[in-house]
């Protein structure tokens, strides 16, 4: 009980509160001796940290619970409303650049609330790869609108493992090749698109088998010349203006001693470095997609 004296008639408006209580307000109109119930309901603070998928904090993100009020979050990402307890309450967090996040929240005492919201962000379309070669493949995928790059994921077991390098790549563009692969395997890409509020959900998925080194089949195989022949540090196969090949050189056993991909143009036709080769008798075969070039050299 609180008994004020002295007051002269008029309009009145009060706040009464105590801690571990909400504020209880109203107005009155004095013109004589006056006695006011006031009720007040034990009250407790809810929080909210509010942030992205990169844990970054998100400023002025909207939080409204259904029935109880609303607020809106700070630069560290932080919001409270102190009210009554309540039981499976509508919430909704909003925040420009990012989905909207919505629930039902029950609090009984002081509580906490980690709210991670997931950018407005859609995924990427996974399109059938390019240049697919004994060893390597270009990738390739369409962008959604304020897609910034994308993270890229290979792997040859169902996404249990990823190739090297491979393991969510953050990429810009639409397209990249993917090489040091084994011939004759099956490879799967995916991917998810980013930008400062976050990522998307995955792609769909791609699958992609190379070539079997070796298989001529359904291509013309012609001869090319190579000169140096004998060489002994690099030798130049003969093909004016080829590009986007792949370079298979094996001994006179038909090991395997070098495969690479060669992806510029020369006046003449690829140079190879063959330094590191033992003296002897080799094999070399250029595959362009389209045809077959092959030849004969000796390493000294």
């Amino acid at each position: 009980q609180y008994v004020m004296q002295g007051l002269l008639p008029g309009n009145y408006d009060y706040i009464v509160s105590r801690q571990g209580f909400c504020p209880s307000t109203g107005s009155i109109q004095l013109t004589g001796n006056y006695q006011q119930n006031i009720n007040l309901f034990g009250c407790f603070t809810v929080n909210f940290q509010v942030s992205n998928y990169f844990d970054e904090p998100v400023e002025n993100a909207s939080i409204t619970i259904t029935g109880i009020g609303n607020t809106s979050t700070n630069a560290a990402g932080f919001a409270s409303i102190i009210t009554t307890s309540f039981q499976n309450a509508g919430f909704a967090v909003a925040a420009t650049g990012y989905k909207t996040n919505t629930g039902s929240l029950s609090a009984f005492n002081d509580t906490a609330f980690m709210i991670q919201l997931d950018a407005a962000l859609d995924a990427p379309v996974a399109l059938s790869p390019s240049s697919i070669s004994f060893n390597s493949f270009t990738a390739k995928w369409s962008n959604a609108p304020q897609t910034d790059s994308v993270f890229l994921y290979v792997s040859t077991d169902n996404f249990q493992s990823f190739i090297p390098g491979f393991d969510g790549a953050l990429i810009v563009g639409t397209e990249v090749l993917i090489n040091n692969l084994s011939p004759n395997n099956t490879y799967t890409y995916k991917l998810r698109a980013t930008n400062s509020y976050g990522v998307s959900d995955f792609s769909n998925t791609i699958s992609v088998t190379t070539l079997t080194s070796g298989i001529f089949s359904q291509k013309q195989v012609l001869k090319m010349l190579a000169r140096p022949n004998p060489a002994t540090e690099t030798i130049q196969f003969m093909l004016p203006g080829i590009e986007n090949c792949a370079i298979v050189v094996t001994d006179a056993n038909g090991r395997n001693v070098i495969s690479e991909l060669y992806d510029s143009t020369n006046d003449q036709g690829p140079t190879l470095n063959i330094i590191k080769l033992a003296n002897g008798l080799y094999h070399a075969r250029i595959m362009d997609g389209k045809q077959i070039y092959v030849c004969t050299f000796i390493k000294n």
